[in-house]
């Protein structure tokens, strides 16, 4: 295994005069694969110029690497709560902060803080007021169309997300505590749901995480039902969520003007409504 100690030696010797040492050092860098980001963070305030250039083309590629061989295994796990935050967790790898742990990671240290402050047994209002009044996530300011937004890592680590987002992470984090979430696929919004056929209760991460009442549902079903559009066609799994993750990250990007980016996430999802077709649905 490659040895962290090097790392500042390595790093040093990035943008060296010589072809062949800088030839070496890229080698050496690459050897410490999946680990280098994490291993390189207490080093990057330092790294400037030609050698931060160069070392983040190694990690981007090191993260596409990783992203190509984790990205297809969603479709085929059963599990949709496990699907989706595998899913989350890939994307999240692409554009996430150097070092930053995992969407999993993550959930796993809210999911243990959660269970230190609530006696079982656990109600999604507990959980709603733990992260949305507790822990203080809260839609995006003043910057509501950043990337970062729509990955889950960096939701988790800012508090900050659009509503599939934050959706997500509800949903997720019910389901380590043992409460099952689906979401919520509205036109032009993303809220979550629990119950069954005519039973739905709807959330909205937007307001706190509370419930819609009653007169609001019975006036959203009776305003889908004029379209044909019930609750329980808008339940979202992961075969749902994803694509739309998908066009926000590529609207997002459209934003920032990185065409390359957005370019990017439009091709992944092109290429998996395409694998839905063949696979008839």
């Amino acid at each position: 295994m490659a040895d962290p100690a090097q790392i500042p030696y390595l790093l040093e010797l990035l943008d060296d005069e010589s072809a062949a040492v800088r030839t070496q050092v890229l080698t050496a860098l690459r050897g410490y694969g999946d680990q280098l980001e994490r291993i390189v963070v207490p080093y990057v305030a330092l790294i400037e110029g030609v050698r931060r250039s160069l070392l983040t083309e190694i990690i981007q590629s090191s993260r596409e690497t990783r992203f190509r061989d984790r990205w297809p295994v969603w479709l085929e796990i059963s599990d949709p709560y496990t699907s989706l935050e595998h899913a989350l967790e890939s994307l999240s790898l692409l554009e996430a902060a150097w070092g930053a742990p995992t969407v999993g990671e993550l959930l796993d240290e809210l999911a243990a803080k959660f269970r230190r402050t609530v006696s079982e047994p656990y109600s999604i209002e507990q959980l709603n007021y733990f992260v949305f009044v507790t822990e203080r996530y809260r839609p995006p300011a003043p910057d509501y169309y950043h990337p970062n937004n729509s990955n889950l890592t960096e939701v988790l680590r800012s508090r900050r997300g659009i509503q599939i987002s934050l959706s997500c992470l509800v949903i997720l984090l019910a389901y380590r505590l043992g409460i099952l979430m689906v979401g919520c696929n509205l036109p032009g919004h993303f809220l979550y749901m629990m119950g069954s056929t005519g039973q739905w209760r709807v959330f909205d991460p937007f307001n706190l995480g509370l419930s819609l009442p009653d007169n609001t549902r019975k006036y959203l079903e009776t305003h889908l039902q004029q379209h044909h559009i019930t609750l329980d066609s808008l339940r979202a799994g992961p075969r749902e969520i994803i694509p739309r993750v998908l066009r926000n990250l590529m609207t997002a990007w459209e934003r920032t003007g990185d065409t390359v980016r957005a370019g990017y996430y439009q091709t992944l999802l092109e290429d998996l409504l395409l694998l839905y077709q063949q696979k008839g649905g």
